[in-house]
C-alpha cells in the first residue's frame, strides 16, 4: 500500500467513524514491527562505524525482524481490506 493509498484509506475510514479495536492493535503491532526492524538496522550501522568485527550478529535479527513487520503489515492491510475500516 502506498502512502497515498494509506491516507485514502485511513480518510474512508474516519468518514465511517473510527477504527475498530482490531485495526488498531494491527496497526500498533505493525508499527511496533517496524521500529523494531530499524532499531535492529541502526546498531548494525552504528557496528559498521565502529569497526565491530562481529556485526554480522545482526543478520538474523534483522532476518526474523523483517519478517514480522510483512506478516504485520499483511495482517494489518487484510484487515483494511475486508472490514473496510
Amino acid at each position: 500500500m502506498t502512502t497515498q493509498e494509506y491516507i485514502v484509506a485511513q480518510q474512508e475510514a474516519s468518514s465511517h467513524g473510527s477504527p475498530c479495536e482490531e485495526n488498531t492493535r494491527l496497526l500498533n503491532t505493525f508499527t511496533e514491527a517496524v521500529t523494531e526492524l530499524a532499531l535492529f538496522h541502526e546498531q548494525q550501522f552504528m557496528a559498521v562505524v565502529s569497526g565491530d568485527a562481529q556485526l554480522y550478529r545482526f543478520d538474523e535479527l534483522i532476518l526474523d525482524a523483517t519478517e514480522r513487520r510483512q506478516q504485520a503489515k499483511y495482517a494489518y492491510l487484510d484487515h483494511v481490506n475486508i472490514h473496510g475500516c
